[in-house]
């Protein structure tokens, strides 16, 4: 493994009932403080359900690019799923 194979800073946002939770952007805050530190992309997580307006949220929160996994499995947490998710 070499470390420098490994580039940007990602965050994971969490969301509940297709809402983001504020710790999302308080992630994505300091996310960015970070990237932009280095030089390199934030990225946000996001897995949930109907997630079309989060991601448009996430971007304008400060996220260069949004990883999305869209089920409506995944549309209330449970930690089976998630973890087979990521």
């Amino acid at each position: 493994m070499n470390i420098a194979d490994y580039k940007g800073v990602w965050v994971f946002a969490e969301q509940r009932d297709g809402e983001l939770q504020k710790i999302s952007f308080e992630l994505l805050g300091k996310g960015r403080e970070i990237a932009d530190k280095l030089g390199e992309e934030l990225t946000a997580v996001l897995l949930g359900d109907k997630t079309d307006d989060m991601v448009k949220e996430l971007v304008a929160f400060g996220a260069d690019k949004v990883i999305v996994a869209s089920s409506p499995l995944l549309g209330h947490f449970t930690t089976d799923a998630y973890a087979k998710v990521i």
